[in-house]
């Protein structure tokens, strides 16, 4: 997690309902996707070489992330989808997941020529895939540097806890979650003819003990962050059965794969030795596994 987990670039506020953000576009004559992937930068793959040709440098978005390998398995007919998008054209496939994103850049322009992620949506769309949340208020960056600020002060302790209490737990629970409920109706009114698949995080930590310093955070604060990241997923999957739309677990899956796992096994790379760009993200064994899932939830 660190400074770089789900952060690439500039933070914006997230929006909430008492908060709403206008719905501006930057791009106006946008084509509109049957296939459209969003998110932010779990979804873009942020730190996976190779990066899609002539897409924003700042959003660091891979040819190996999960939207990706969803889109080809659909071209190939190798993801056996009960759709009418076997056989799926590269044009009718958008990618506009970007690094940093929150909920409200679905809406409003993330960066300077870097249109508003909705605006690829359409009565045409016939499959959404999503994953967004973890950078509203700054959820994990501020949670993890918090905890890795603190974590030699008692390395088998608990000093994150300790020092900030409930306030991630509150973020979640009075600011994300009444965002992510906002988010997939905004794609569902936007996209009203499409299969959404809102999709969770995998695990970054293990369930306790940690492997500090790889990772710098106190053995004790392992559980805390996990339990941050389990409220987080539950929020997420409230908000698509609330929405109507389908939620794919990752986490389960994710077990035994997180950043503390040998190298051949972990789907998350470390703070130290990791062997992508973007530290505390899904290397491409980790966009494997979640696209496996999205696939199963397309079968």
């Amino acid at each position: 997690m660190a400074a770089a987990l789900l952060v690439v670039g500039a933070l914006t506020t997230a929006c909430t309902r008492g908060d709403p953000q206008p719905e501006v576009t930057t791009q106006p004559e946008v084509s509109t996707a049957r296939y459209a992937h969003l998110g932010d930068s779990f979804a873009a793959g942020s730190g996976i070489d190779p990066t899609v040709p002539d897409s924003p440098a700042m959003c660091l978005r891979s040819q190996l992330n999960f939207g990706q390998l969803i889109a080809r398995g659909l071209h190939d007919g190798t993801i056996a989808a009960r759709s009418r998008l076997r056989g799926l054209g590269a044009a009718e496939f958008a990618d506009v997941s970007c690094g940093a994103a929150t909920t409200a850049d679905l809406t409003v322009a993330q960066y300077f020529g870097v249109a508003p992620q909705a605006d690829v949506l359409g009565p045409s769309t016939e499959l959404v895939t999503l994953l967004i949340g973890g950078n509203d208020g700054r959820l994990f960056a501020d949670a993890v540097n918090a905890c890795s600020a603190v974590a030699e002060t008692d390395v088998d302790g608990d000093p994150c806890r300790r020092s900030s209490g409930a306030r991630f737990d509150d973020e979640v629970a009075t600011t994300i979650a009444p965002a992510l409920v906002d988010a997939v109706a905004l794609v569902k009114r936007r996209a009203p003819n499409a299969r959404l698949l809102v999709v969770g995080y995998p695990r970054i930590l293990p369930a306790r003990g940690g492997c500090y310093p790889v990772m710098r955070i106190a053995a004790g604060d392992v559980a805390y962050l996990d339990d941050l990241q389990v409220r987080l997923n539950r929020a997420i999957a409230a908000a698509a059965t609330t929405g109507g739309a389908t939620y794919v677990d990752t986490w389960s899956a994710s077990a035994g794969r997180d950043a503390c796992a040998p190298p051949d096994r972990r789907w998350v790379e470390p703070m130290v030795g990791a062997r992508t760009r973007t530290t505390v993200h899904p290397n491409a064994a980790g966009q494997r596994g979640i696209a496996d899932a999205v696939a199963a939830a397309l079968r």
